[in-house]
């Protein structure tokens, strides 16, 4: 997803085939300090494994059909013009639920 929070246009992503929407950009630091945004499916992944780690984290005991559930009842609705519904993962409810 975007800065808002919208389901990029060109994701290749839609319904039935994702279940959950990540953050598709976020600013990395190269060797040497300088900055550059990252964009897309490589980032995102690496953003919905991260909430999914601390989710279980949080939630030790829980299963995966559990934690799979918390975090579908604590995404956050999204869509675009493609997709008109989609769930983005809410890992500050999930941990808090």
């Amino acid at each position: 997803t975007d800065k808002s929070n919208t389901i990029f246009l060109y994701s290749n992503g839609t319904p039935p085939a994702v279940d959950f929407y990540a953050n598709g950009l976020f600013t990395t630091t190269l060797p040497g300090g300088a900055s550059n945004q990252a964009v897309g499916t490589s980032i995102s992944t690496q953003i919905a494994a991260l909430n999914w780690a601390k989710v279980r984290i949080a939630k030790p005991t829980y299963t995966y059909d559990q934690i799979y559930a918390l975090i579908q009842k604590t995404a956050t609705p999204t869509s675009n013009s493609k997709v008109k519904l989609g769930y983005i993962i809410n890992s500050n409810g999930a941990t808090n639920g």
